[in-house]
């Protein structure tokens, strides 16, 4: 994720927090040694207690969703 101002967040949830950047546009990704602790996952989200079928199921009525938005307004 890329800020207004050039730095780079592992997500966008930590986007423009500070002390959350893991670099810069112009520099590149700072060292792990130095942000290891800032990397956010896709993973961190879904660690929650759901069985896997329930949590699949929303995933797809959340894609079916934005599926059927996108291909109504044309942009499929």
């Amino acid at each position: 994720m890329t800020s207004a101002d050039g730095t780079l967040a592992s997500r966008w949830e930590t986007a423009g927090k500070p002390d959350w950047e893991v670099g810069t546009v112009t520099g590149g990704y700072r060292p792990e040694t130095k942000t290891g602790e800032r990397w956010v996952s896709c993973e961190d989200l879904y660690r929650f207690d759901e069985d896997a079928r329930t949590l699949a199921g929303f995933r797809d009525s959340v894609d079916a969703a934005l599926l059927d938005y996108l291909d109504e307004t044309e942009r499929l």
